[in-house]
């Protein structure tokens, strides 16, 4: 006879940091990932940060998914939703900032956001956002003020679903 483990999965509160309660604007999202950054994060790294929402778009949390060099980071979609799924989010907004200040989506970005987009879906999770944030002022660039996740959901679900 071979062992089975037996796993228990929880989700740890790491620290709180105080940010409005619910999410109605790109504006807040953005002050909510930079005040991650700026608190919990590294500013200098690229970084991709979920924002973890509930059905009424109050914040559950947030999760630095990863940190990377200067001018990337490596983002695993596993290690994205994971703490979205524990939180039993039903939205997220990700954001990844751009130590260089350039906000322009590179063709990496838009790909990894085509994927997101995707896993959402599958997983029935509402994508509201991605958004391109610069930690040195205000500045942010928005997917979904750009109509792009529109576009994806008109163009991309159809062809999804004829998969």
């Amino acid at each position: 006879m071979e062992n089975c483990n037996v796993y228990r999965i929880s989700l740890i509160r790491e620290k709180s940091i105080k940010y409005q309660a619910n999410v109605s604007t790109a504006e807040q999202a953005a002050e909510i990932i930079r005040k991650t950054i700026t608190e919990c994060g590294q500013s200098d790294r690229e970084q991709m940060i979920v924002l973890m929402l509930d059905i009424k778009n109050r914040i559950i949390g947030t999760n630095i998914v990863s940190i990377g060099s200067v001018s990337s980071s490596i983002v695993c979609l596993r290690e994205l939703f994971k703490p979205v799924i524990l939180a039993n989010s039903v939205a997220l907004i990700v954001a990844h900032n751009h130590p260089s200040g350039d906000l322009q989506p590179s063709n990496e970005d838009n790909n990894i956001t085509k994927w997101i987009f995707i896993g959402a879906h599958l997983l029935g999770l509402t994508l509201h956002d991605h958004l391109i944030i610069s930690t040195e002022n205000k500045e942010f660039y928005s997917y979904a003020e750009n109509n792009i996740l529109k576009e994806y959901k008109e163009k991309g679900l159809k062809k999804l679903k004829e998969f």
